[in-house]
């Protein structure tokens, strides 16, 4: 390993076991360490709550964040309010954290596309989104192919139009 890889492994190592440690570096090493993208994700697997310590430049980085999300579970509401309305990083975010869907904006659960793809990941998102796509029979049933338990939260006399009971 050359001197370079161990300073790296080394800085991953003590921010991402107490992020004091970034006192440890200057101000100049810090703000490089903070740019750095992969020094970044490796402290954020070491501990997601240190997500709000990368730069401003990689927190608004649709790439930098969808990284951070699909290798660990970063609090959703540490993600910029922007980015939060993705519909990709909304839907990693839910898919990858129980209960980060309930915290999805409420513009997305109103988003045809986007709820369709939430109840083909999870048919219980059928019952976050809303109330107008819980009589969607496309989407009802994508939610049912997924999860058949969610016909315990849709109207009887609905399933029946919907759904081949026999």
């Amino acid at each position: 390993m050359d001197e370079l890889e161990w300073y790296k492994k080394l800085t991953i190592t003590l921010i991402g076991f107490d992020e004091s440690n970034f006192a440890l570096l200057d101000k100049r090493d810090e703000k490089k360490v903070k740019d750095n993208e992969e020094l970044m994700i490796g402290i954020i697997n070491a501990d997601p709550l240190l997500f709000k310590f990368a730069s401003l430049r990689l927190q608004n980085d649709k790439g930098f964040v969808i990284k951070a999300l699909t290798q660990d579970n970063i609090p959703y509401k540490d993600i910029p309010e922007h980015l939060q309305k993705d519909h990709d990083i909304a839907l990693i975010a839910a898919t990858k954290k129980d209960g980060a869907f309930l915290f999805v904006p409420d513009e997305l659960k109103e988003n045809r596309d986007f709820v369709k793809k939430a109840v083909r990941a999870n048919g219980m998102y059928l019952n976050y989104v809303d109330e107008i796509f819980k009589f969607d029979q496309e989407i009802v049933k994508m939610a049912y192919n997924n999860n058949p338990e969610i016909l315990n939260h849709i109207p009887g006399d609905f399933i029946a139009s919907i759904i081949d009971v026999n």
